[in-house]
């Protein structure tokens, strides 16, 4: 076994295990549709921009379940790795069994290296990402009626995403991609994990429209942590995608 496929036989066998474990408390799912659009603009052969926007819809395209923009600065070090500081504004809103009673909102500041090899025709990358975030607090009045948000609290929160891309068709056009993405949340003070957030799941095929722009058509299976801390909800998403990357000529 090449040492470079060692660590990602031991990440699938950690998802696995994670994924039996959280099947045991799930309690709730929803059909979700989820709408993006990433785009990177280019400044030189090193430095250049990169912004997401999401749209979620709940319950297929029946509620909303967030908002979401994320702008970054990012440098290429080399081919193999690059480095992100980036912000994300979230707005988040009650769907189906949540124990979210008021629109959310949170900002919160991220950096991240994203490193890349390849084996074959396989393309191999690993995203990690650590979150500081800023989440509004719930406040009830004394009927427990009326919610409002009241400053914020504070969290911290680790992401490792595993990606595994193809290219699959003779043009170079057609594409498929598969990730897998570990969420877990950290100790406010000590930066130590705490618990599982979230695990992603997704695979999807892809087509380059235009050299520089694509789009993705995917189906991904999120296993996320309730509210109430303890159970977890299983949901399925169709997941569409526009890409492009604008080349500074």
């Amino acid at each position: 076994m090449k040492l470079n496929k060692f660590p990602i036989l031991i990440f699938l066998l950690l998802i696995m295990t994670i994924r039996v474990w959280s099947q045991k408390r799930i309690v709730d799912s929803s059909l979700n549709t989820w709408w993006s659009n990433t785009n990177k603009y280019s400044v030189n052969e090193n430095w250049y921009f990169s912004s997401e926007l999401h749209l979620r819809r709940a319950n297929g395209l029946e509620d909303w379940q967030q908002f979401l923009f994320r702008p970054a600065l990012n440098y290429k070090l080399n081919s193999s790795i690059d480095l992100s500081l980036g912000y994300t504004y979230i707005r988040s809103c009650p769907y189906g069994n949540q124990p979210i009673a008021i629109i959310t909102p949170e900002n919160n500041i991220w950096e991240q290296i994203t490193l890349k090899h390849q084996s074959g025709k396989l393309k191999i990358s690993h995203r990690y990402r650590f979150e500081q975030r800023f989440i509004g607090q719930t406040v009830y009045d004394a009927s427990g009626l009326a919610p409002t948000i009241e400053g914020n609290k504070y969290a911290q929160r680790f992401r490792y995403r595993l990606t595994l891309s193809r290219t699959i068709s003779k043009n170079g056009k057609l594409f498929s991609k598969a990730f897998n993405e570990l969420w877990i949340n950290l100790d406010d003070k000590s930066v130590m994990p705490t618990s599982l957030n979230q695990n992603w799941l997704y695979g999807g095929l892809g087509y380059k429209i235009i050299p520089n722009g694509s789009i993705q058509l995917g189906y991904m299976n999120q296993v996320v942590k309730k509210g109430d801390g303890i159970h977890f909800e299983n949901n399925h998403t169709l997941q569409i995608t526009i890409g492009y990357k604008f080349e500074n000529k």
